[in-house]
């Protein structure tokens, strides 16, 4: 049976878990909602063959099997987002607890690790609940690998062992970013169980082993099912320069410089343990150093084997930097120089940053929520003209090509204060896959994508419209010439 800490752990995350996602309980889209709500059996398919993902195609399979679709579906999957970040925090937690006496700072350490900044844009997505089983199953090798590390055993592979491979393996191949964490998560309880150099190298070669081994069955998979996104030496681009505009402008979802100054007192903290105690000075830099290196190239990683480009929901495990560095500190530090009242030093100041994560966030639902309701106004609108056409004409609208003005906005439309930060936030007229897609959605129509013509861009190309108006339809019998501004 539960212990009463672990209960009140539980409380505490429940507590904490609906305060900073209870936002996305109300359904929202994203553009990639338009184009694949409408046929869960296509859109499993493309996970499988594009993306790599089979469980995440196996989350639409059997939802549209039990008749879960449209906005039942993003209800169902809000649901279990809530309940995996939810269990994801509470089992780091539970490992965290043999360390750490007091129940507060054991639920903030694991709440800026898990529930990490840039966790957000996982919650933007149609397939969130799928992505946050990936984060969860990620976490649950890191706990069976910490239950192997205490066994102290000369066994490399033991029945933990296999329960780590399953959790990684599924994991990867449900989102492959999520499985890189189980290493960063790893890394402060390997060196707590590494006696020596030597001991450390080998217990950390031996989780690289298994990360490898599961993404290169991911990889071998992939191959197999002659994925276009599997560009291996090309996706990387400004690697470096990436880094320190993710570490300081952090997307834009908080101020610029909080966590980078958050950051820096972590590395601080470690440091002066480093060097102002009598700890084996040589072990620990080692320790310290990997812990730098693979924490701040693991997403590189990612974004070499899956999306190219820094966005949230690929750099994810950067976003765990200062919590795993706080972590590390926390249990692998000379005792007599992490005192009580550091230690409530670093849990007032995760606090404070937690309370900047939460306006953020809640920044973030409200201008989605608010995007998505000026989307569908635009959308009536432009059904309101349809119908009027096809009434005064007899003609009936099938096809819709889109076009932009001289100087269209940027890619949030409407209103330039609405969130601005990569993909997070993206009005549906913006994006190929979407327009049309997201007009048949509300209007309940399938109107078929046109092929626009160089007599209609050269027209939409000499305006300049700061708002919707009529004169940006244009029918030509059977055909709707849309221009987005």
């Amino acid at each position: 049976m539960f212990e009463k800490r672990e209960i009140n752990l539980a409380v505490l995350v429940f507590m904490v878990t609906l305060l900073m996602f209870g936002g996305i309980m109300f359904v929202s889209y994203a553009t990639d909602t338009y184009a694949t709500i409408g046929n869960l059996n296509k859109t499993a398919y493309s996970m499988i063959t594009r993306n790599g993902r089979p469980v995440i195609a196996a989350f639409f399979l059997v939802c549209n099997i039990l008749g879960i679709t449209g906005k039942n579906f993003l209800i169902c999957s809000n649901i279990v987002a809530l309940i995996m970040v939810g269990a994801s925090i509470y089992v780091f937690s539970l490992i965290l607890k043999e360390y750490i006496a007091e129940d507060f700072i054991v639920m903030i350490l694991s709440v800026v690790t898990i529930a990490n900044l840039y966790i957000i844009e996982y919650f933007m997505f149609m397939e969130k609940g799928a992505m946050m089983l990936g984060i969860f199953l990620a976490v649950l090798g890191t706990y069976f690998e910490h239950e192997h590390l205490k066994k102290k055993s000369s066994k490399i592979v033991d029945k933990y062992t296999i329960y780590i491979l399953g959790c990684i393996f599924l994991a990867t191949f449900t989102y492959q970013t999520a499985s890189t964490m189980y290493i960063v998560l790893s890394i402060p309880f390997i060196y707590h169980y590494s006696a020596t150099i030597s001991k450390y190298i080998e217990k950390l070669f031996r989780v690289f082993v298994i990360f490898g081994i599961t993404y290169l069955a991911n990889a071998l998979f992939l191959k197999c099912t002659v994925s276009s996104r599997m560009k291996m030496g090309l996706n990387i681009k400004y690697p470096l320069k990436g880094l320190i505009e993710t570490t300081i402008r952090t997307f834009n979802i908080i101020p610029a410089g909080i966590y980078a100054a958050v950051l820096v007192i972590a590395i601080i903290l470690n440091v002066f343990d480093i060097f102002g105690t009598t700890k084996d000075k040589k072990k620990s830099i080692v320790g310290f150093v990997s812990l730098v290196a693979i924490s701040n190239l693991l997403p590189i990683i990612s974004i070499f084997l899956s999306s190219g480009w820094y966005t949230p929901r690929v750099v994810y495990p950067l976003g765990s930097f200062a919590g795993i560095l706080f972590v590390n500190y926390l249990i692998n530090g000379d005792t007599v120089f992490v005192t009580m009242k550091r230690k409530y030093m670093i849990a007032s100041l995760i606090g404070i940053f937690l309370v900047f994560q939460y306006f953020g966030f809640s920044h973030i639902y409200e201008d989605k929520y608010v995007l998505n309701s000026l989307d569908e106004y635009r959308i009536y609108q432009i059904g309101d003209i349809i119908n009027e056409y096809e009434k005064n004409t007899g003609n009936k609208v099938t096809q819709i090509a889109i076009y932009r003005d001289a100087k269209p906005y940027s890619r949030q439309q409407y209103f330039e204060n609405l969130y601005d930060g990569g993909d997070l936030i993206v009005s549906s007229f913006t994006e190929k896959w979407s327009d049309v897609n997201a007009i048949n959605y509300y209007l309940g129509k399938k109107y078929v994508k046109a092929d626009i013509t160089n007599k209609m861009k050269d027209y939409f190309h000499a305006k300049n419209w700061n708002h919707f108006s009529k004169e940006q339809l244009y029918f030509d019998q059977n055909v709707l010439h849309l221009c987005v501004y």
